[in-house]
């Protein structure tokens, strides 16, 4: 068996041959179930701030000009204003995350902080 070498700072680049892995194919897997319960919790969010009359938005959302407001920065990429907001937001975020499950995951943290930063309007 031959080991490769390894270089420091150098990126690791996926070949056919290690995507057949099973490994790999078992990462791969779980990325996508992990996408897939991602869009089951905005879902499900959604349904139930629109049964409580967007109660949620004001409750876990970001209160701009208060401090007690803050903590909606958590809470505030799963609220929506309304399911055409929802569905508007979905199709970047499959992309963007199907692009994740078939790369890697060393990036989510990155590139999620990138969206959520460029969809904030002042």
């Amino acid at each position: 068996m031959q080991r490769a070498k390894t270089i420091e700072g150098a990126v690791v680049t996926s070949t056919v041959a290690n995507m057949m892995n099973r490994d790999h194919m078992r990462a791969f897997l779980r990325r996508g179930a992990t996408l897939a319960a991602f869009f089951a919790l905005l879902w499900a969010v959604q349904v139930v701030n629109w049964i409580t009359g967007y109660g949620l938005n004001p409750a876990f959302g970001l209160i701009p000009r208060h401090v007690s407001g803050l903590d909606g920065v958590i809470a505030m990429p799963l609220l929506h204003g309304s399911f055409s907001h929802l569905m508007a937001n979905t199709p970047p975020l499959l992309v963007m995350g199907g692009l994740l499950v078939a790369t890697t995951t060393r990036a989510l943290l990155p590139v999620n902080a990138v969206v959520i930063g460029c969809n904030r309007r002042t």
